[in-house]
């Protein structure tokens, strides 16, 4: 079965080029785990619509996330 459970994660932006960026900075707890991690997003105009490119950096991975070896962090 699935193991159930809670993850609390706060979304702060850190920066911000309106109608161009935004990044954020994600903190999440919970399950016996720990993470902050960089989220950049890049807003691209597109034959009048809006493609979003993005981006993300794992700062810190803390409890049960440290068991996991980094490439398959990479890798999800």
């Amino acid at each position: 079965g699935f193991m159930a459970g809670e993850v609390e994660t706060t979304a702060v932006a850190v920066a911000r080029a309106p109608g161009e960026a935004v990044k954020y900075r994600l903190t999440s707890t919970g399950m016996g785990t720990t993470s902050t991690v960089d989220v950049a997003l890049a807003f691209i105009p597109a034959d009048g619509t809006c493609m979003v490119g993005w981006s993300v950096n794992l700062v810190e991975a803390g409890g049960l996330l440290r068991m996991v070896p980094a490439g398959a962090i990479r890798a999800a």
